[in-house]
């Protein structure tokens, strides 16, 4: 199975949006979220993406963040580059 990638700006199903992303990675000119990033979660605050399907799929270290992934506070990542999949 494949996954979108997630991006800065992409949205979970708690409504908030990926406030941080990777300083070198872009996908269509917008930054792609990985492991660690923050969500800025409208019923949690801000909250670190913690979990990818596709680990070994990576920049500089860090797994990349998908349609799929968890934050801290449980939101689940609903948006993201249906362009550029992974997995």
């Amino acid at each position: 199975m494949s996954y979108p990638v997630a991006r800065l700006g992409d949205t979970s199903d708690h409504g908030g949006k990926i406030i941080t992303a990777s300083p070198t990675f872009n996908v269509g000119d917008v930054p792609v979220a990985r492991i660690g990033d923050i969500l800025d979660c409208t019923e949690h605050g801000q909250n670190p993406i913690v979990s990818s399907l596709v680990p070994q799929s990576q920049t500089m270290g860090q797994a990349l963040a998908h349609v799929g992934s968890k934050t801290a506070c449980g939101a689940t990542i609903t948006t993201g580059c249906e362009t550029f999949k992974i997995g």
